[in-house]
C-alpha cells in the first residue's frame, strides 16, 4: 500500500476520534480547541482527515481528556501485546524532547 494512502487512513481515523472525544465532553469545535491550545481552523482540518495533529497536540488531547495514546491515534484501548501503551508514551515523550531540542537549537 502507498505511504501517500496509509497516511490519509491515519488521518482520517485520527480526526475521527478527536471529534467523537470532542463530543463525548460536550464540547464546540471552539471550546474543545482552545481546550487544547489550538485554533479552531486547525482543529476542524484534523477532524475532517485533512492534517495530522501535532506530537504536542496528541500529548495535549490525551493529558487534558485522560484518554490513551493508543486509543487516540488506533481507535483501539488495549494493545495486543498489553506493551503499546508504553511504547507509543516512551515515543511521545522523546519525540517531544526532540523537538525542544531542536527548538532550543541543540
Amino acid at each position: 500500500m502507498p505511504c501517500w494512502i496509509l497516511e490519509a487512513i491515519i488521518k482520517t481515523h485520527v480526526g475521527i476520534n478527536i471529534k467523537q472525544l470532542r463530543r463525548l465532553h460536550n464540547l464546540n469545535q471552539t471550546e474543545f480547541a482552545k481546550k487544547i491550545g489550538i485554533s479552531q481552523g486547525s482543529l476542524s482540518d484534523l477532524e475532517a482527515g485533512n492534517s495530522k495533529p501535532a506530537i504536542e497536540t496528541v500529548i495535549s488531547i490525551c493529558t487534558i481528556f485522560g484518554c490513551s495514546y493508543e486509543w487516540l491515534l488506533t481507535g483501539n484501548e488495549y494493545s495486543i501485546d498489553g506493551e503499546l501503551n508504553s511504547t507509543i508514551t516512551e515515543l511521545v515523550q522523546t519525540v517531544s524532547r526532540l523537538n525542544l531540542a531542536i527548538s532550543l537549537g541543540f
